[in-house]
This record gives C-alpha cells, structure tokens and sequence, in this order.
C-alpha cells in the first residue's frame, strides 16, 4: 500500500501507533507488518471522503469501505478481490478501533460484515505423538530448551505470540501456575503447570538458560536462543517444525497444532467451561471443536 499516500498527520500516528500495539503484544512479524498496511488502505479511503481525524471515523464509514471493498478491483488481477481478503481488512479495522476506544478485543462496539468460511480439517497429535516427540529431545543445551518450548505449548495450551512474550516474572513456581498478560483477547489468565511441565522448566532455567545467557545481558524473556538472546517468532515455529519433522510423524508441524493438541486430550477430564477457561478462550463456540478432534482420535 505504499503508493496511497497519506496526509493526516493524526492518521499516519495512529497508523504507526497500531504497529507498536501489536508489537508489545508480541504478534508475529507478519501481524505487525500487514495490519498497520491495511489499515493504510482504510486511512486513505477515509480522507478521499474529506474524513481526516479519527473522531469522525462511525460504523457508517466501516461500512461504506466495506462496499468500497467490495468493488474494489484487485491490483494484479483487476477481478474483485475475495470476501476472504475483505475479511482481513475488516480485521485490521477492528484492532484499530479497539487500540482507539481502549477495549479488548471483539468489545470496540463497531461491526465489519465479515463472512463466515468453513473451518479447514485440524489434525491433532496423538497422546502416543506427543509422548514421541517429547522422546525425540536430548540432553543437550538445545534438547533441554526444546522440552521447554514443548511443555509450554502443550503442556500449558500458550498461543505462540504468549510463548514469545513471556517473561521470568510471570512464572510462580510456589503456586505451580503461569500469569499471561499478553493475550491474543486482552484478557490475563493463570494457567496451571502440571508436575512435567514444571520439572522441564526447571531444568531449563538452571540448566540450561543460566549457560546461555551472558552476565553482561539482563534479558527477561523466558525463552532465549543460543547466542544468549530472546527467541523470536521465527525460531520459536522452525524449533517446533525441526522436532516434529525429525519424529517422521506425517502431521501439520506448528506451535498452534500442539495447542489443539492439549484442548482435545483434556476433553477426557475436563469440562468443556474448564478447557476453555484453561485456553483462555472467551466463549466455549471456539472450544466446541475438540469434543469431535476427540472423537476422530478414538
């Protein structure tokens, strides 16, 4: 979105504003980068209709650029861009309109017409993958780091962005619990740590982050690489892919599936209330699906 130009001075703040949002919360790169561009598109819409300051900005106006969206011929192509690519706009809209009225995500009170796809097949790991691709990990200094990451992402259901952000202070081992307050919804939650998952945090933290991080550096984040510093989105995915792939499981390889992986094998002991209060998901709807991954897996 380079080539549209913008001039509100209060604009190309806010756009630059929603960048450092979604950053300190720990997005990926690709969030950071493609909501902020979006959001650009949205800007220049507004002040091609004489609209230049963000108190002006209504549910009317979200909805005129959605038919402007509508309309709107793709660049490449010149054929109307799909409903899916609309949806990503919206999406960029919203997080603005909540950064700007200061409510949590799905609560700013404006609507964007999204539309509604059909969820694409999830395939899980089995109890028996999972206890495999724990397995697979040794006792070296990137092993041990690694049964970390594991039981963090499955161990403790954590989204990747809420691994990434994670700092040293928000572990109480006294309690055997987790505080995140860096949420995909805003809200905080305390997630609890099973015996495994706080034995492999343990010897991660006093054996191995200790040997990796320099005196010289006072980096608080929970999971740092072996050049001593925090570890990013990237390698945090490609450490999770490496380990999965070197099992020869022939299974989707991302941090995000491992999350699934947890809410479908606690349909056997928990309500679906108490997963989605584990998963830190704000209505059960999101949750419904692993009562049938749980059912395929049987």
């Amino acid at each position: 979105m380079k080539q549209l130009k913008l001039y509100s001075i209060e604009f190309i703040h806010y756009q630059k504003a929603l960048k450092k949002r979604l950053t300190d919360q720990g997005k990926s790169e690709s969030s950071c980068t493609v909501l902020p561009n979006r959001l650009q598109e949205f800007f220049y819409f507004l002040e091609q209709r004489e609209i230049t300051t963000v108190n002006k900005i209504n549910q009317k106006a979200i909805l005129d650029y959605y038919d402007y969206l509508k309309k709107r011929p793709h660049i490449h192509t010149g054929k109307p861009i799909a409903e899916r690519y609309i949806s990503k706009h919206g999406e960029a809209v919203l997080r603005f309109m909540e950064m700007l009225h200061h409510k949590p995500r799905g609560k700013s009170g404006y609507h964007f017409p999204f539309q509604n796809f059909e969820r694409k097949d999830i395939e899980v790991f089995t109890i028996a993958e999972i206890e495999q691709i724990y397995g697979a990990t040794d006792n070296t200094l990137y092993g041990i780091t690694n049964r970390a990451i594991l039981s963090l992402l499955y161990g403790c259901g954590l989204r990747k962005g809420e691994l990434h952000t994670l700092e040293l202070n928000d572990i109480n081992f006294s309690q055997n619990e987790i505080r995140l307050t860096n949420t995909k919804n805003g809200y905080e939650r305390d997630v609890p740590m099973s015996p495994t998952v706080v034995k492999y945090l343990e010897e991660y933290l006093y054996n191995a982050r200790n040997f990796l991080l320099p005196e010289s550096i006072n980096e608080t984040r929970v999971l740092i690489d072996l050049r001593g510093k925090a570890m990013t989105h990237r390698t945090i995915y490609q450490r999770v892919q490496k380990m999965i792939w070197e099992t020869g499981i022939k299974k989707q390889a991302s941090p995000h599936i491992l999350r699934h992986s947890i809410g479908t094998h606690l349909v056997d002991y928990l309500s679906i209330q108490e997963i989605a209060d584990f998963l830190g998901h704000r209505t059960i709807d999101s949750t419904q699906q692993y009562i049938h991954l749980n059912e395929i897996l049987k």
